[in-house]
């Protein structure tokens, strides 16, 4: 009897920690519960849930490290590890409430990071503490809007893997693995999605009547461009409005295969400051606007491959080949809310 009641004991705890409440669950209960509001803070609407570093509820890395941080930093193993030459290239941050020190470098215009981790005492000799689940293995490049570090959950010391919430995100997934007081404990993931707003936020007029005209539609083609993008669809084609008549479709298309107007117009207005299309260029599409027909292009804001919360529509007149510029309208996005917040699978199990 002993035994079949041992037995049975031993299944109920073994159930009970299939089913323990991960910070991820914690995460996305907490996620659901904000106003849609408060996404428009970033990183920040999660706070006081997620913190990230010790202590730092505004989610900033303190600018002078302690002493026994800059030793740390300036061992020759981290060095090593991390691939840097100079100690102040080398962040620096505490487990809350441990003795673990996650010891992180960000180089290359891509700001990729590269993190070890490191018990250490004053006056004790530090060792080095398996990376978490999260870091493992060569294939997790963490760049550019995807960042890593450590943070409290609901109190409880993690180190999370997660994408900057920024007005460009449409899903941003967090992998938190909590810290067991000897070992990480077991990874989970959550994914937050989110709605869009798009707002007009500045417009340049080399022709009025067609500027009053696109103002009314550029917040509705920045969202009709946004929603190609994220459907993967690898065509590129683009269309908005109704279907124009085929022989100024064929004219766009021989646009097209020029890709003309790259050049975002402002009409002078903008000097120093001119908005330019980000790393996946433009479209050029046929608009009507009050009944008449132009050529138009539309893509994201940004410098060189990077891209930015705005989207720019340009609008041309076409005549033969040539294109003139009637106007260019920069439309914003910003985050208006959550669609949804789930927890999901880790890869591999």
């Amino acid at each position: 009897m002993r035994i079949r009641v041992d037995l049975t004991i031993g299944l109920m705890v073994a159930a009970s920690a299939a089913q323990a409440v991960t910070p991820c669950d914690r995460l996305v209960a907490y996620a659901r519960g904000l106003p849609p509001t408060v996404w428009a803070m970033g990183d920040k609407a999660l706070a006081p849930a997620l913190v990230f570093g010790e202590d730092r509820p505004d989610n900033s890395k303190a600018d002078v490290a302690t002493a026994f941080e800059r030793r740390l930093a300036a061992r020759p193993e981290v060095h090593e590890t991390l691939a840097v030459d100079d100690e102040g290239s080398i962040q620096v941050d505490r487990l809350a409430g441990t003795d673990i020190y996650a010891l992180t470098s960000v180089q290359g215009t891509m700001h990729c990071y590269t993190s070890m981790f490191l018990r250490a005492r004053p006056g004790a000799e530090p060792s080095t503490v398996a990376a978490p689940r999260s870091l493992a293995g060569d294939d997790n490049e963490i760049c550019w809007t995807t960042v890593e570090g450590v943070a409290r959950a609901f109190d409880t010391p993690v180190h999370v893997v997660h994408d900057l919430l920024v007005p460009t995100a449409t899903t941003a997934t967090f992998t938190i693995t909590p810290w067991r007081g000897a070992v990480w404990g077991p990874a989970c993931r959550a994914v937050l999605t989110f709605r869009a707003a798009y707002t007009l936020d500045d417009h340049y007029c080399g022709d009025q009547a067609v500027c009053a005209a696109g103002s009314k539609v550029a917040s509705d083609v920045a969202a009709a461009y946004h929603r190609l993008r994220e459907s993967n669809d690898q065509a590129n084609s683009f269309a908005f409005g109704p279907p124009p008549p085929p022989e100024f479709a064929a004219r766009i298309a021989a646009v097209k295969l020029t890709q003309a107007a790259s050049d975002f117009p402002t009409f002078g207005a903008a000097a120093g400051r001119e908005p330019g299309y980000g790393g996946s260029g433009h479209i050029v599409f046929p608009l009507q606007l009050d009944g008449h027909w132009y050529a138009a292009a539309v893509g994201e804001g940004g410098v060189g491959w990077r891209e930015d919360e705005t989207t720019l529509l340009a609008v041309f007149n076409l005549d033969g080949k040539t294109l003139t510029p009637l106007a260019g309208f920069v439309v914003r996005r910003s985050l208006a809310g959550l669609d949804s917040a789930k927890t999901t699978p880790l890869d591999g199990g």
